[in-house]
């Protein structure tokens, strides 16, 4: 059905679980497919036979979706889960860590298809294991840490600022915090694309524009108030702080600051 939507239409995909990696042959640079562990994944050994969702069969409906496409994955080796051209660790892993192997095929036309039309957010690169805690996954933690604290920013100030908050999140959570943010994107500007176009952020009013006064920005604050300043001074630096002292004036009605 996410077919039908319009290339106007904006589609949010996130997935929390846990990823991991098999060997299967040399159509990739390091022979390798990554893939979400699903619920019903079947394994012998180190041997995966299905129930899992590999980057190629995410990458074929991916590009199949006309609507912009933000990707969020909080999981292991996440780096190219979307593709395109002693802790607590997000991953699945036979015992002793050794090297899984895909005994199923796979349809040909997944590793033809290309996804575009996208903004992606990963926990960790692929080589790395993303963490978890008793209360919830590191990179989502941290997402949520800087939704709340920022507001609305944009994706490209958004990777920066999880970068630099996942390790302070991951230590008060009892983890490490060894494994990095990444973004990645095809025709959807992270530079302009917003973080209100698809969270619930919070809000912090501005003024419009840096040539908006103090007399017109008070007014819009102060409702029913009507500021008037006096003197030659009509326009103070955004963001500024600026000294008043006040007393009451003869005229009814007017405080002077």
């Amino acid at each position: 059905s996410l077919y039908s939507l319009d290339k106007d239409d904006t589609l949010f995909f996130y997935y929390t679980g846990h990823g991991s990696r098999f060997y299967h042959g040399s159509e990739e640079d390091d022979n390798l497919d990554e893939f979400l562990v699903l619920y019903g994944m079947k394994f012998k050994g180190n041997e995966v036979s299905g129930g899992v969702m590999i980057d190629d069969e995410l990458n074929y409906h991916f590009s199949k979706i006309k609507a912009k496409k933000v990707i969020v994955f909080d999981c292991c080796h996440s780096e190219t889960m979307k593709k395109s051209l002693g802790s607590k660790v997000k991953s699945w892993q036979p015992k002793g860590g050794a090297i899984l192997y895909r005994t199923f095929d796979v349809n040909p036309n997944y590793a033809k298809a290309i996804n575009s039309n996208f903004i992606n957010l990963s926990a960790s690169g692929d080589e790395e294991q993303s963490e978890d805690s008793d209360n919830g996954g590191i990179f989502t933690l941290t997402l949520q840490k800087v939704l709340k604290e920022q507001g609305d920013i944009s994706f490209s100030e958004l990777i920066v600022a999880l970068q630099n908050n996942l390790l302070d999140v991951a230590i008060k959570n009892g983890q490490s915090g060894d494994f990095t943010p990444h973004i990645d994107s095809d025709k959807m500007n992270p530079k302009t694309f917003r973080t209100k176009d698809i969270f619930a952020v919070v809000s912090k009013p501005k003024p419009s524009s840096n040539k908006e006064t103090l007399e017109h920005y008070l007014n819009s604050k102060l409702g029913a108030v009507s500021v008037k300043i006096g003197g030659n001074t009509k326009a103070f630096p955004l963001y500024d702080s600026i000294e008043v002292s006040s007393h009451l004036a003869e005229e009814k009605g007017n405080l002077y600051l």
